[in-house]
């Protein structure tokens, strides 16, 4: 069974949005993509699974992932990061993380 395939949608500001994805890259980088801002400010993940013919929205499950790590490291979470967390997860699900001034 081949590894998924994961894509970005990046929003760049006056200059538009566009998809970026790699083969190489696990679900582990695309969280760190997410949390260092380094492809952009990511909008939407996506999981092709090409076996099954599947494309998924995943951006809920990063998003939980992200916080998930933040919550267990007690790091407070970026003011960039903490609106795609609430947009993704809710107020209530980010209530116990420590969040950035």
């Amino acid at each position: 069974m081949p590894d998924p395939v994961y894509f970005l949608e990046c929003d760049h500001g006056k200059a538009g949005r566009d998809f970026t994805g790699d083969r190489e890259w696990t679900r582990r980088n695309v969280a760190d993509f997410v949390v260092s801002g380094e492809k952009g400010k990511v909008v939407k993940v996506l999981e092709a699974c090409e076996d099954e013919h599947r494309l998924a929205d995943i951006t809920e499950d990063i998003a939980r992932d992200i916080a998930d790590r933040f919550y267990a490291d007690r790091e407070p979470v970026p003011y960039e990061l903490q609106n795609f967390l609430h947009a993704h997860l809710g107020v209530t699900s980010t209530r116990n993380l420590v969040l950035a001034a």
